[in-house]
């Protein structure tokens, strides 16, 4: 669900429209829920690092949809911000690869959420959740959950190149803490 614009037309003194331009006026606050299908970036079970790598993939979405906006800038800058100004480009040049990669599997429209707005930014649509996923799955070493989740979010089309280019982002993203393993002695 997009914002939607409010046109406002300025009257005269007897009710008629003037010659002068509308004005234009958003919601206050957006008041969107998750669907069916999306959900909570907070339910996703995602690290800061992963939700990161979705606020960048946005940026560049936001790029794709409306090149004037020029928010790819804004997903070097937050790359740069969160993982530091030497592993920053890396990541948000990889999250790019990927992203490439599922534009060119993929046959119809990728749905993202506007970055700019904080309460859709909370929300992940059904393919930033399976994009998502995908990309926590495999850093946890769930390779064939990553799979199907890029099979779905591909509508079946070869993945093998989205693979790749998520493993190297995977790589590159910082290490997962080791998980603390508990040894029973009998």
């Amino acid at each position: 669900m997009k914002h939607h614009k409010k046109f406002q037309p300025q009257s005269g003194p007897h009710g008629r429209k003037t010659g002068q331009r509308p004005t234009v006026s958003f919601p206050e606050a957006c008041t969107r829920t998750p669907s069916d299908k999306e959900q909570r970036i907070a339910q996703s079970g995602a690290d800061k690092d992963e939700i990161t790598c979705i606020q960048i993939a946005r940026y560049y979405f936001n790029t794709f949809s409306n090149p004037l906006s020029q928010t790819w800038m804004k997903a070097f800058a937050t790359a740069e911000e969160h993982f530091d100004y030497c592993n920053g480009p890396v990541i948000a040049s990889l999250v790019a690869r990927v992203l490439d990669a599922v534009r060119q599997s993929r046959r119809s429209c990728f749905m993202f959420n506007n970055p700019a707005c904080s309460n859709c930014a909370d929300i992940l649509t059904e393919h930033e959740r399976r994009l998502l996923t995908a990309l926590s799955s495999l850093r946890r070493g769930g390779v064939e959950r990553a799979e199907l989740e890029l099979m779905m979010l591909c509508e079946g089309n070869d993945t093998a190149r989205i693979m790749m280019w998520l493993r190297e982002l995977a790589l590159a993203l910082p290490q997962l803490p080791a998980r603390s393993l508990t040894v029973a002695s009998h």
